[in-house]
This record gives structure tokens, C-alpha cells and sequence, in this order.
């Protein structure tokens, strides 16, 4: 059912046997019971093997962005909608529930937040999730010192989130130069998403108007997708899985938040002159 986009409960009942509603109930529950599953296949790295992703960070690219500690996405999720209900209508003009990923250097999930509405901009989901909440207390808990998260140009520059420059037309060299190798790095979300897609087709669009079903169906494939991973199990990439349209500038907070914008800008131009 996950790996087939199209399959139907009554085709899955027929082939094993069952009625359409029990093949219904099975995939329900299953898919519950996998996505229980999440504090263990879904972790967070710490000690060792947060050391260990800084290592394959650094040596994932010949130039290496310094510091990279994980990165960050969206991704939409098709659900069904009404035409009546905007809440839910993306800027693609289709039903959707977002998914923020945040994956190590391997292209694992190690957090994962579903369930905003796709007519959601990326940074609002990002600043509404439980792993910014945390890190906003404090950042040297969550990811090691002098280490960053990976974000686009969607999300909002921080201490412990670099960002893309702007490209305005009048960018000097260091900073075109931090770009390319930030996007070179970031890239790594952007193949997982593909792999998860292109691995779980449902995922292309799940008809059910149950938000609490979709979230439960996204964290059970991106579980299924860790332990593959483990195992190095070949998958096929979607190519269609890039949410690149969705993802527009955001403006640079300020008021209550001056130092710390401050900070984040200095801490950037710092990296971008000594690449």
C-alpha cells in the first residue's frame, strides 16, 4: 500500500484474501503500531554519533561547509480537500499537509514534523516545531558548538541556522562562493525526500481528509525508510519530489530579535570571508 500510489484496499483484500474493510483495518493499524516506533528509529545524534555526522558532513563534499551539523526541509503531502476549505490549499493550488524533515549526512530522518497546513510558508512551520522551541532555549544542548543546521533561503537566519545569501544581482564572490557550498551540502534533504517518495509512493497523495492518519502514514515511511537505510537497501529516486516552488524569501525578523539577527549575520559573513 505505502510503495504503490494507486493500490486500493480492495485490490490489497483480493490479492491476501480478506474483504476491502479489513484490508483497511490491517494497513491502519499497522501503520499505528510502526509509527510508535518513532523515539527509536527517528533519533536525534548525540555524543558519538553526533561527532560521527560532523565527520561525514565534512567529508561528503571536497569543499565542505564548516560545522554542518544536519539540514532542513519541507515537503508536501496531497490530501484531499474541498474547494470551500483554503486552509489546506497550497500555492500549487492543490490540498497538501507538510512534513519538516531534518536529516544527518546519510540522508536518515532524525526529525520529523507533519501535520501544517500546506498553505503554511516554511518558516512558519519551522518556528512552530518542537526541535526550534528547543533550540531557541538552548542550542548548545540540541547540536554541538560552532555547528549549524542547513536551511534555504525559506527559513529565518539564526545562531545556529545558516542560510543562503540573498541573491540580489549584486553579490560579492565570498558570498556566491558560501552559497555554492551551502547548497552543496543542503542537497542531502533534498535526495532524502526524493528517496522517500520515491520509495513510498502514497506518498504522492493520500486520500483521506484525516490529518492525525496522514502524520501517522509520513513518520511510519520515514522509519521503514531509516531502516532500509541501515540495511542499504537500493531504492528509486523520484525527481519529482522537489518542493522548490514552494520555497520563497523570508524577511529577516527584527524588533525583539535585533541582537540575535545581528549575531547570526556576523557569525555568517565570518564563514563566508574565511571559505
Amino acid at each position: 500500500m505505502l510503495a504503490n500510489e494507486k493500490e486500493t484496499y480492495r485490490q490489497t483484500g483480493e490479492r491476501f484474501g480478506i474483504s476491502e474493510s479489513t484490508a483497511f483495518r490491517v494497513f491502519k493499524s499497522t501503520i499505528s503500531s510502526i509509527s510508535n516506533l518513532e523515539e527509536k528509529y527517528i533519533v536525534w545524534p548525540t555524543e558519538l554519533a553526533a561527532q560521527r555526522n560532523i565527520n561525514g558532513f565534512y567529508n561528503l563534499r571536497k569543499v565542505p561547509f564548516p560545522g554542518a551539523f544536519c539540514v532542513v526541509d519541507c515537503s508536501h503531502i496531497r490530501i484531499n480537500g474541498s474547494l470551500s476549505d483554503n486552509s489546506y490549499l497550497n500555492r500549487n493550488h492543490y490540498h497538501s499537509v507538510i512534513i519538516q524533515g531534518i536529516c544527518d549526512f546519510e540522508g536518515k530522518f532524525i526529525n520529523v514534523f507533519v501535520g501544517y497546513p500546506g498553505s503554511s510558508h516554511d518558516a512558519a512551520v519551522w518556528v512552530n516545531s518542537p526541535v526550534h522551541k528547543q533550540l531557541m532555549q538552548n542550542h548548545y544542548e540540541v547540536i554541538p558548538p560552532n555547528c549549524f543546521i542547513l536551511g534555504d533561503s525559506a527559513y529565518p537566519l539564526s545562531e545556529f541556522l545558516m542560510k543562503p545569501y540573498r541573491d540580489n544581482g549584486h553579490l560579492e564572490l565570498h558570498q556566491k562562493k558560501f552559497n555554492t557550498i551551502l547548497s552543496s551540502s543542503r542537497v542531502v534533504i533534498e535526495q532524502a525526500f526524493g528517496s522517500l517518495k520515491g520509495r513510498f509512493r502514497r506518498l504522492k497523495g493520500i486520500e483521506t481528509l484525516c490529518v492525525e492518519a496522514v502524520s501517522k502514514t509520513v513518520i511510519a515511511a520515514c522509519i521503514i525508510h531509516n531502516m532500509c537505510s541501515d540495511s542499504d537497501q537500493d531504492f528509486e529516486v523520484d525527481d519529482l519530489a522537489d518542493d522548490s516552488f514552494f520555497n520563497f524569501e523570508a524577511e529577516e525578523h527584527s524588533n525583539s530579535r535585533t541582537t540575535r539577527a545581528s549575531d547570526a549575520l556576523a557569525i555568517r559573513d565570518s564563514i563566508a570571508k574565511n571559505l
